[in-house]
């Protein structure tokens, strides 16, 4: 499967939890996705975590309704499912 924008692209300035701003917690969040045959994601699993319970929640609701992919295909040319990892960086501008 491929992404059909970069996933750091989904996520904004404005998606930062408040919670989490006034905690100032920071930091990187590993996943990987499940990609459905349709293109979008059925599931995100937290890999490394970034310290953050709420950051780590917040990018897999974030990866699962807005990130989008090409489907893979199987050697049938059938689409299929598949996987793709990630992160994302959390960092609280001054």
């Amino acid at each position: 499967a491929r992404a059909r924008a970069n996933l750091a692209s989904y996520v904004s300035d404005s998606d930062y939890p408040a919670s989490a701003l006034s905690r100032e917690e920071q930091g990187t969040t590993r996943f990987r996705l499940t990609i459905s045959a349709d293109g979008r994601v059925s599931n995100c699993t937290v890999t490394g975590s970034g310290g953050s319970s709420t950051l780590d929640n917040t990018t897999c609701r974030i990866m699962r309704s807005r990130a989008r992919f090409t489907p893979a295909r199987d050697n049938y040319g059938n689409p299929t499912t598949d996987t793709h990892s990630g992160s994302i960086t959390w960092r609280i501008q001054d």
